[in-house]
């Protein structure tokens, strides 16, 4: 089974999501806060990480991102960057050196799954 992390500090998208790729015999784990996310990503390997760029704890998530990159086992695993916030030149910027792709919310969660589906085949 197919595991994927979902790091987003809305209880509602995570179970919308968890819903939604469960269906798909997709395993997924939730984390609400940068902290988890990192912890997450430190310990286990995922098929496709997902981010929300604007967590409730101050942080964001360009942090995981970063983290991904530089230890663990996610180092190749494919991360998308959600965020309803418009990006600037140097935020785009950090996107793509942390190999990272960045979608738009609100998303339909099929244009997500078939965006994942993409990355994970």
């Amino acid at each position: 089974m197919k595991k994927i992390l979902i790091v987003d500090d809305s209880e509602e998208f995570n179970f919308l999501m968890m819903s939604l790729f469960k269906f798909h015999n997709y395993e997924v784990i939730t984390k609400t806060t940068s902290e988890e996310g990192c912890k997450a990503i430190e310990s286990e390997k995922y098929e496709v990480l997902i981010v929300d760029y604007l967590l409730g704890d101050g942080d964001n998530g360009m942090d995981i991102l970063r983290k991904s990159i530089e230890s663990g086992p996610n180092k190749e695993t494919p991360k998308i960057l959600l965020t309803a916030k418009a990006l600037n030149d140097d935020e785009k910027a950090l996107v793509s050196k942390y190999e990272a792709i960045y979608l738009s919310k609100p998303i339909m969660p099929n244009d997500l799954f078939r965006k994942i589906t993409e990355l994970v085949n």
